[in-house]
């Protein structure tokens, strides 16, 4: 089984209005970078897969990945923390690294100055960066780069980049950071590096994939369905936050405001107790947690510029519905995702609507196989007329055609 799982967390200047947010490590608290994930405890995660079941094309037991995403001016280093579950390592060796992009991987996509564009060619990843890491057969790990990596490796290796990574217990652990490149050259001296600070916003996507043997299926997830190999106007955006309500532009009441969005304010506590109580299965509960967090998120609109809100909106109704459906609460869940689609949609370019076509019909299918015929046709039937796919409307039409005749009706036969 192969499953590609693509924080679709994509960009380009004038395309993705989507936001995912890093947070600014605090005063007092260091990143070892060794692959040992205990000293990110202070933050909830930037991602969990779990939360974003609408867009996984597979949520088998064996698969599942949290990451945390920071940065630091200190070092001027962007962070990343993850924690795969993976039954069985499929990985190569060094001299094979360059193929790994079929195997157990991880994978950091950066887009420094959002410029865009093709990065392939005519500037071979001089632009923007395919970067991975990965286990090696044996331990140990190496971060390298799709690409001329013999030419750049130079910004792969301390003081420009460190990384950490070992599998134990069927888990993976990643932790890698890294200085980004506006442009980058064979050497330093030649490039030109991304100075990181409160309120940046960099291009960025992340993929995670997993092999089980070399005839296992491949299976894909993605928040954009478009292939990031190439384009770097398939990232998304990531805004980096700062202390206090640094990196957010807010609108009166700043101190009101840094009591509830702050790095140490009101939401941040819920978003990490709900994410602890999670852990421990405490469902129902987490659940109180993040809407107490979206009621607290809500209350800021007209505060906050558009996108921010907008997009922390969508990622708390993601989160509520993963609690439902973790419940077994499968009609709430779907209601809250129809909810984080809808606002999702209103703020999405043409890419990010793709991918919310692709998360509707995956949602439909999903709902089919449990015979909630209902939740089908509510998904469905109000988007008819705005898929920009036909082959996705088609395929919509063929999920309700076959509902019609499950259920011995004719309702869709001259859609």
């Amino acid at each position: 089984m192969q499953i590609l799982l693509a924080l679709a967390l994509v960009f380009s200047q004038a395309s993705s209005e989507m936001l995912y947010f890093a947070r600014q490590v605090p005063e007092g608290v260091s990143i070892e970078v060794d692959g040992d994930l205990s000293d990110w405890g202070w933050m909830a995660p930037t991602f969990c897969s779990k939360d974003e079941f609408a867009y996984c094309s597979s949520t088998e037991d064996d698969f599942d990945v949290v990451a945390w995403v920071a940065w630091s001016p200190e070092t001027n280093m962007l962070y990343h923390a993850l924690k795969v579950k993976d039954d069985e390592l499929s990985t190569l060796p060094l001299e094979e690294c360059q193929d790994m992009w079929r195997w157990d991987v991880f994978e950091i996509y950066i887009d420094a100055d959002c410029s865009g564009g093709d990065y392939r060619e005519p500037h071979n990843s001089r632009q923007a960066q395919q970067y991975y890491l990965y286990c090696l057969p044996g331990g140990g790990g190496h971060l390298g780069l799709f690409g001329p990596e013999g030419e750049l490796g130079w910004s792969l290796r301390p003081p420009y980049a460190e990384y950490g990574v070992r599998y134990e217990g069927g888990e993976i652990y990643y932790e890698v950071g890294m200085r980004l490149w506006d442009w980058l050259e064979v050497s330093p001296e030649g490039s030109r590096e991304h100075i990181l600070k409160a309120g940046d916003v960099i291009g960025w996507k992340i993929t995670v994939k997993d092999r089980d043997g070399e005839l296992g299926m491949r299976r894909g997830c993605t928040l954009i369905f478009r292939d990031s190999w190439r384009d770097a106007g398939s990232f998304s955006r990531l805004r980096l936050l700062g202390d206090g309500v640094g990196g957010l532009e807010v609108k009166g009441g700043e101190r009101e405001i840094e009591v509830v969005l702050g790095s140490e304010g009101e939401i941040s506590r819920l978003e990490l107790e709900a994410w602890r109580m999670r852990g421990q299965g405490r469902y129902d509960e987490a659940l109180e947690e993040y809407k107490e967090a979206l009621e607290f998120w809500d209350g800021m609109k007209g505060r906050l510029e558009e996108e921010v809100w907008a997009s922390g909106r969508v990622l708390y109704l993601r989160k509520i519905a993963a609690c439902y459906k973790a419940m077994g609460d499968l009609r709430s869940a779907v209601n809250f995702v129809l909810s984080s689609l809808g606002e999702y949609e209103r703020i999405a370019n043409e890419v990010e609507r793709e991918t919310s076509e692709w998360a509707r019909l995956k949602l439909a299918k999903m709902c089919y196989r449990r015979r909630d015929f209902e939740l089908v046709r509510g998904i469905l039937e109000p988007f008819m007329g705005k898929f920009s796919s036909e082959n996705r409307k088609l395929q919509a039409l063929y999920i309700l055609r076959k509902m019609d005749i499950e259920r011995g009706e004719s309702i869709y036969s001259n859609f």
